[in-house]
């Protein structure tokens, strides 16, 4: 549902995606209000993406939204009532409110890991989630705000030590909202990694990436065409877990990975073959990656 002005010639939508296109309506239009129901195709990667509104009279400004495989809850809890139960994993889309702290309840195993995402700025809106998970008691276990290459949004990892309840809250930090911002929170066994090495792939390509943040592996294919050089690619523990998605570089040159110590130019660069994308980790403060090619 899309609300605004001018909006009663609505007649389809466009997405930043190849074959992406509006089925039809499903409650038609009004000068303020159009709602579509849109098909998205399967081969879709995930991630964010861009939507416009097609009207008669012209394109309406782009919107951001989300491609996501993980069940969707549209329901949000209200301010001041007891949590909402969700059931992992889940991908709930909410309002941001003022001043409101939105609160929801997992059930965990012992030892379980489970993997939080909040999406608010990367929406294009001012907000900024912060994301707080209690013991049923009220206790704080952990909170996050903002991660490094996601703007003002987060995505990590938190294993609980014991099985129960628990409480997981979402507000703006600074407690502000707007009847147009929205958040979305991921919660469930996907990677909680927000970059892969090496991050170029050949299109159509397969092959082994690290993930640096989680000190584990993954298998990617790159599609055979992508959209743009720049993309998001799916991500995943195993064939059947939940993904994420990481942004790769599209190249056909072959990758080449830094070599740790490789600080020195004259005596520890990493030896590299040109044409080729050069990838490493800035790891620590002051880090310096040198790569050496014959001429």
């Amino acid at each position: 549902t899309l609300r605004g002005r001018d909006l009663h010639q609505a007649e389809g939508v466009w997405l930043s995606l190849p074959n992406a296109r509006a089925v039809g309506f499903v409650a038609g239009s009004s000068p303020t209000e159009a709602t579509l129901k849109v098909s998205v195709p399967r081969e879709a990667p995930l991630g964010m993406c861009g939507l416009r509104l097609a009207t008669k009279s012209g394109l309406s400004n782009v919107h951001i939204v989300l491609i996501d495989e993980l069940p969707i809850t549209g329901t949000a809890p209200q301010t001041n009532s007891k949590p909402l139960a969700v059931s992992l994993p889940c991908c709930v889309s909410a309002p941001c409110r003022p001043a409101a702290v939105d609160r929801y309840s997992i059930k965990v195993a012992a030892g379980q890991s489970v993997s939080f995402e909040a999406i608010g700025s990367r929406f294009g809106k001012n907000h900024d989630p912060l994301v707080t998970i209690r013991d049923i008691s009220g206790q704080i276990l952990t909170q996050r705000d903002n991660d490094p290459g996601l703007f003002y949004d987060c995505r990590f990892a938190h294993t609980f030590e014991r099985p129960g309840e628990y409480i997981v809250e979402v507000r703006d930090s600074r407690y502000e909202g707007d009847e147009s911002w929205n958040y979305v929170l991921r919660m469930g066994s996907f990677p909680a990694a927000n970059v892969v090495v090496p991050s170029a792939a050949k299109p159509g390509s397969t092959s082994e990436v690290t993930l640096p943040e989680q000190g584990s592996t993954a298998t990617l294919t790159a599609p055979q065409r992508p959209r743009m050089s720049i993309f998001n690619q799916d991500v995943r523990r195993s064939p059947g877990e939940p993904a994420t998605w990481v942004t790769l570089h599209a190249s056909d040159f072959a990758p080449v990975i830094e070599i740790e110590p490789n600080d020195d130019a004259d005596e520890t660069a990493t030896l590299a073959t040109i044409p080729a994308t050069l990838n490493g980790i800035l790891s620590s403060p002051e880090d310096r990656d040198c790569f050496a090619f014959p001429m």
